[in-house]
């Protein structure tokens, strides 16, 4: 009898050991294709959703601050010491409306840093003078630098003045024009007598 071929098991042709070739899987049709890519195609877009949301919630719980050059662009007015005590009243109010003019929020802190270096002359002498007195960890608020700086520049009981000018105010000789814009500036001096319309009317 004839023995069976070399290298192969049963003598019918078919290769062994190491080196045979496994049956390659059966194709995918065309639904099972398409579930698998639909599958990849959804996983990627949930990724790139998950990293948007991360972004836009770090952002909203670090919002961006004003900065200086923001505030310059409000075109801050400079101030400063004059003879009128009132014009220092006027730059710090305006100094404040300028605040509400940024697009972006600015800190208590930052306000009365910005408004400082709109500070000239003899009042950015004060200020500096006022800071050198102050311990190295202090850290002036906006409110401060306001009672501090109207202290400084406005005397004592011109204030109460204004106010007392205000509430005996009356049209006399003055025209209604007149009369209106002498009520308007000396509002500014009244605080919670004129906070509201009908306080106004009466």
């Amino acid at each position: 009898m004839v023995g069976a071929t070399r290298g192969t098991p049963d003598g019918f042709g078919q290769p062994s050991g190491s080196g045979s070739q496994q049956p390659s899987p059966p194709p995918l049709d065309l639904a099972e294709f398409l579930a698998t890519q639909n599958e990849l195609l959804h996983q990627i877009v949930q990724g790139q959703q998950l990293q948007q949301q991360q972004r836009d919630g770090h952002n909203v719980h670090q919002p961006q601050a004003a900065s200086y050059l923001d505030f310059l662009g409000t075109q801050p007015p400079l101030f400063n010491v004059t003879e009128e005590p009132l014009d220092a009243d006027a730059w710090i109010r305006t100094t404040e409306s300028m605040f509400s003019l940024l697009v972006v929020p600015c800190s208590d802190v930052n306000k009365a840093l910005f408004a400082a270096q709109q500070l000239h002359g003899t009042a950015r002498l004060w200020w500096d003078h006022y800071n050198s007195l102050l311990p190295d960890d202090h850290i002036v608020t906006w409110d401060e630098f306001k009672t501090t700086f109207r202290a400084h520049h406005i005397p004592v009981g011109l204030m109460e003045r204004k106010l007392n000018e205000f509430l005996y105010l009356t049209q006399g000789t003055r025209t209604i024009a007149e009369y209106v814009q002498a009520f308007n500036n000396l509002c500014h001096y009244t605080d919670y007598h004129v906070d509201t319309d009908a306080k106004k009317r009466d």
